[in-house]
């Protein structure tokens, strides 16, 4: 998911876990819309990160099944989930493939 592919409608969860709406071209611009506050998709790349705030990363994408209702997020289902990428070192890495499979780990290069 890019944030080229957001939809007016669409819903949108933070790293927060916080939901906002989607509003494309509006006069404020392109923006995220919920809690009576809003956020302009303008502090967003492509790949949904938010340039101030990494708890308003964009984690999910949610799609209304109904237009009804449209400005509650009930009925909604998910579309996208970021897949989080985990960090370690490589004794870090060893020790965890060490836990995985039992047997000491040997690491060549």
């Amino acid at each position: 998911m890019k944030k080229s592919d957001l939809k007016t409608g669409m819903w949108v969860e933070y790293r927060s876990g916080k939901k906002v709406i989607v509003l494309l071209n509006t006069e404020n611009g392109d923006v995220l819309v919920g809690g009576g506050r809003w956020n302009s998709l303008y502090h967003y790349d492509e790949n949904l990160n938010c340039s101030f705030l990494s708890e308003c990363d964009i984690v999910a994408v949610y799609k209304r099944g109904v237009i009804t209702d449209v400005l509650e997020f009930n009925g909604a289902f998910k579309i996208w989930e970021r897949e989080e990428v985990i960090e370690m070192t490589l004794q870090e890495a060893c020790k965890k493939l060490h836990e995985l499979t039992g047997k000491p780990i040997k690491i060549t290069i």
